[in-house]
């Protein structure tokens, strides 16, 4: 065997043991392909069983509260305590002829007694001061008998009963039914009275009022996660720092957003004109005083400042409006429309610079930092179509991307 063939056979057996081991590395690669999407749907179906008990609870709050507002607002009547039937008598056994005899002789002495007629013992020297008269009913056995409460109280006859019953059933009948567009106008109608004047100095920055969420079916019910609760705390559905530090404090919300279009919108207050909101991936964990730009590209903020939107850049990209305290700011995303991407709102008014490519699970966010400095939540819910209908001179961005300012 020449050294020419030991050459070749030993490039073949290399040739082989590479095959073999592209061939072990493609089956890892495939085994490890086929693990990240089993727990990427084992991921999915936990958010889908959470977000089924959400709504759920969202459904049976919902009922209670409609169910209060027809009570408060005399639409029904509340249910009545129910009533329980009267045991009947327990049926005695019958027995040996000998025992019926005794036990009739028995019981013909106490029906003596019992009887209607039965007049009792005359005594002559002391007369007993006159009873309450006992009337038998007419349609009831001679054993249930029926006493007035007093001496000119009239007992109704069944027929009366009946025509009193039906009388009721009639008025029930004539009462106006409840609907859902009764209880829309009832709340639309409810205003809230103000308690005090405010002073012409106050008129220009007025807090916005609460939206009637809690009436709203498509409300989703917030929760706060708090990276430090000795640096802010919830109330309701306020976020407020606290008046002992000054520490950055970075408020994620739940539910995670993974389907629909979901606004979420608020105003700020007692903040040195520094606030940010947001969104974030749903994988982040946020830290205790951490700004939201150290998660590179895991962050989208709107800084109230400049109105900058950082995302990889800083201090970010410019075009949109800066907001002050108590200015109404809403941010909305679009997820299952492609691209999924994101608007940010001032007053109700639309800005000039979207995200799209955002990622397929996020959360809303705030971040404040001064002293005493709040948000308050006015509006989240889920909307049957995106309210962002496109400004004139719009930049649309990336998400992921390095963003450069025209």
């Amino acid at each position: 065997m020449s050294s020419t063939d030991i050459i070749h056979k030993i490039k073949q057996l290399e040739e082989k043991a590479l095959a073999a081991e592209n061939n072990m590395k493609f089956e890892k690669f495939e085994r490890d392909k086929e693990k990240q999407r089993a727990n990427q749907l084992e991921a999915e179906n936990a958010k889908l069983k959470v977000e089924n008990q959400t709504l759920k609870m969202e459904l049976e709050v919902m009922k209670l509260r409609v169910e209060n507002a027809q009570l408060k607002s005399g639409l029904i009547q509340p249910k009545p305590k129910p009533e329980y039937p009267i045991p009947k008598p327990a049926v005695l056994p019958q027995k040996s002829p000998g025992i019926e005899q005794q036990q009739h002789q028995q019981i013909d002495l106490f029906e003596s007694v019992l009887s209607p007629s039965f007049e009792g013992p005359k005594i002559s020297a002391i007369t007993s001061p006159p009873k309450t008269p006992i009337i038998t009913s007419p349609h009831k056995s001679p054993g249930n008998i029926i006493r007035p409460k007093s001496p000119g109280q009239q007992i109704k006859s069944p027929n009366q009963e009946l025509a009193n019953s039906e009388d009721f059933y009639q008025q029930q009948q004539s009462k106006p039914k409840f609907t859902m567009d009764v209880l829309k106008q009832k709340l639309e109608t409810m205003q809230p009275k103000s308690k005090k004047a405010i002073s012409p100095s106050q008129s220009k920055q007025q807090t916005p009022k609460l939206s009637l969420i809690s009436a709203n079916p498509n409300h989703i019910i917030p929760s706060a996660i708090m990276p430090n609760k000795k640096d802010c705390h919830q109330e309701g559905y306020r976020i407020i720092h606290t008046s002992q530090n000054s520490n950055m404090c970075v408020i994620a919300c739940n539910p995670v957003i993974s389907s629909g279009i979901v606004r979420f919108e608020g105003f700020f207050d007692n903040t040195s004109n520094f606030c940010m909101i947001g969104i974030a991936d749903a994988s982040v964990v946020f830290e205790p005083n951490v700004h939201p730009g150290e998660y590179k590209g895991k962050t989208l903020t709107y800084a109230s400042s400049n109105g900058f939107l950082q995302h990889l850049s800083f201090p970010g990209l410019m075009g949109n409006a800066e907001f002050a305290n108590r200015e109404k700011i809403g941010c909305e995303v679009v997820m299952d429309q492609k691209p999924r991407r994101v608007h940010f709102f001032v007053e109700g008014e639309e800005q000039k610079n979207a995200v799209v490519e955002i990622p397929q699970a996020i959360r809303f966010l705030v971040c404040i930092y001064n002293p005493n400095s709040s948000f308050t939540l006015l509006k989240f819910e889920r909307l049957q179509q995106c309210t962002a209908k496109g400004v004139n001179g719009a930049t649309i961005m990336e998400w992921g991307k390095l963003w450069d300012n025209p």
